[in-house]
């Protein structure tokens, strides 16, 4: 099974991760915390404007295209968004996953579980849905003003492939919701 995020979400999410979270022993090793990183948006902004999409591993587009590499493989096809590298990733998702689901609907995804493989996830929805806290999330973070035109340049250039993949899986998803007679 699997799960996919909204694209531009995920990336954002990663960046912010990578520069910001929280730190195991090996983690502060490999990278401590980054005060000097740009926000992302700000990263996303110059990038458009420069060009220049190729960068290192802590940059603000390096993760880009991660869950479509994921679900693709590892064919040449799959290093780059494209066309091909959409056609494969969905063909794997769709043969070699018993459930792909969105993270925007993780009870949903849960509840698939708990139909498509009982044995391992029966009861599963309920336990989520007693839980007390579902999610780390950046609420305490000061609502920002995102600049339309980084925000165009993920979705219609960076992302574009990975967004295709999105919009797929979640019909597929919705498709397997009601063959599971779930709402």
């Amino acid at each position: 099974f699997g799960l996919v995020r909204e694209p531009t979400k995920r990336l954002r999410s990663h960046y912010d991760y990578l520069h910001w979270g929280p730190r195991s022993p090996w983690a502060r090793f490999w990278k401590g915390q980054d005060a000097g990183a740009p926000p992302f948006w700000d990263c996303v902004e110059r990038r458009r404007q420069s060009g220049k999409r190729e960068e290192s591993r802590g940059g603000c587009l390096y993760w880009a295209n991660a869950q479509l590499q994921y679900f693709c493989g590892v064919h040449r096809s799959c290093r780059e968004g494209s066309e091909a590298s959409l056609r494969r990733a969905l063909a794997h998702a769709r043969s070699a996953f018993a459930a792909v689901g969105v993270v925007e609907d993780l009870k949903g995804f849960l509840e698939v579980l708990e139909r498509v493989l009982p044995g391992y996830f029966a009861g599963i929805a309920g336990t989520y849905a007693r839980a007390t806290i579902h999610a780390r999330t950046t609420h305490h973070v000061e609502t920002e003003v995102v600049p339309p035109d980084a925000l165009d340049f993920l979705r219609t250039d960076v992302l574009k492939w990975e967004y295709a993949l999105y919009a797929a899986v979640e019909r597929d998803f919705r498709r397997q919701k009601r063959a599971c007679k779930l709402p």
